[in-house]
C-alpha cells in the first residue's frame, strides 16, 4: 500500500511558466485611472526625455494619474497626478493648502475627490464612476497645474483597486474645463501632442523652457541640459545658429557678407540723400524768390 503522503502523478499539470513576451500597451480612454510608473523603472530613453529634460518631476512618478487627453495614435497622453500630499492620520489629514510646503500654491487650483476636504465651496467634489472611491478616500487631491505629457510606455495599470477606476464623465468634464480656463500650458501640451514628431526628435526637444508648477506658473528656469549663452558677441552667435555665415559649395561669399554689403550700400545712399536735400531746398528757395 502506497504511503498516504505520496503525491499522485495522474492529476498533476505542468507548472505554467510566466510569459516573457511584453504586455501590450493599453489604449487608455479619457477619464481612466492609470499609474505613472516609478522613476527607477524608467528606461534610459524615458529618463533622458522626461526626467533629465525637466519635463517630469521625479516626485510625480509613482502616482495614480487621470487620463485627460491622448494623441490620435494613443502613443502620448496628457495626465494629471492624484496625490495624498503626505496627508494621513498622523497629521490629522491636513490638506495640502494648509501645509507650509504648498503654501505658495493657488488654493483655488486644488480639487478634492469625494471624502476629502475641499479648499472652499467654489467647486464641487470630483467623483469616480459607478460610485467608487479612492483607496485613500480622505486624502485624494489634484492640483490643476500638475498635468504632464508622457509617452504611453510610462503608464501601467493601477493595482490598488480590484477593478478599473475611471472618472464620472460629468466630473471629468468639470475638471477639464477648470484646467483649460486656468492653464495655458495645457493647451500647449495638446498642440505639441497632436504634432507629428520624428523618433529622433523626442517631445522634450519641443520644450525649451521649464516652468515650476506653482500658483502663478511664472517662475521660469532653464533645464540643466541647455547651455548658457556664449561669451561671443551676439552677431557671431546669430550667424552660427542661423547658418548665415556659411560659405556655399560654389565658393561664393557667405550670405551674411552679402547682406552686410547691401546694408552698407543702403546706409551710404541714405547719407548722400540727406546731404543733397538741404542744397535742393536752397535751390528751390532761390527760384521762388
Amino acid at each position: 500500500m502506497a504511503p498516504m503522503n505520496a503525491r499522485s502523478n495522474t492529476n498533476q499539470r505542468p507548472r505554467q511558466c510566466a510569459s516573457t513576451s511584453p504586455r501590450p500597451t493599453p489604449h487608455w480612454q479619457l477619464g481612466d485611472i492609470a499609474f505613472l510608473k516609478h522613476a527607477e523603472r524608467f528606461s534610459q530613453t524615458e529618463r533622458t526625455e522626461l526626467l533629465e529634460s525637466g519635463r517630469v518631476y521625479s516626485g510625480a512618478t509613482g502616482h495614480p494619474v487621470i487620463i485627460l487627453d491622448r494623441s490620435d495614435d494613443s502613443q502620448h497622453y496628457i495626465v494629471m497626478t492624484v496625490s495624498a500630499y503626505a496627508s494621513s492620520e498622523y497629521n490629522d489629514y491636513l490638506p495640502p493648502w494648509k501645509q507650509g510646503f504648498h503654501a505658495r500654491k493657488d488654493i483655488n487650483g486644488f480639487r478634492a475627490f469625494e471624502g476629502s476636504a475641499r479648499p472652499n465651496n467654489n467647486k464641487q467634489h470630483l467623483r469616480l464612476a459607478d460610485g467608487k472611491t479612492w483607496p485613500k478616500v480622505k486624502t485624494s487631491w489634484v492640483y490643476i497645474y500638475h498635468h504632464i505629457l508622457v509617452p504611453a510606455s510610462t503608464l501601467i495599470n493601477y493595482d490598488k483597486s480590484r477593478s478599473q477606476l475611471r472618472m464620472a464623465p460629468e466630473s471629468l468634464q468639470d475638471l477639464v474645463n477648470h484646467i483649460q480656463g486656468r492653464s495655458w500650458r495645457f493647451r500647449e501640451q495638446k498642440s505639441t501632442m497632436n504634432t507629428r514628431m520624428e523618433p529622433s526628435e523626442p517631445v522634450a526637444k519641443n520644450f525649451q523652457r521649464n516652468f515650476r508648477q506653482d500658483d502663478k506658473e511664472n517662475h521660469q528656469r532653464l533645464p540643466g541640459n541647455i547651455a548658457q549663452p556664449p561669451s561671443k558677441p551676439c552677431p557671431s552667435v546669430l550667424l552660427e545658429r542661423t547658418g548665415l555665415n556659411n560659405t556655399s559649395a560654389t565658393g561664393s561669399k557667405p550670405l551674411w557678407s552679402t547682406i552686410a554689403a547691401k546694408s552698407t550700400s543702403t546706409a551710404t545712399s541714405l547719407t548722400c540723400k540727406a546731404q543733397i536735400q538741404p542744397h535742393s531746398r536752397r535751390g528751390q528757395t532761390a527760384v521762388l524768390a
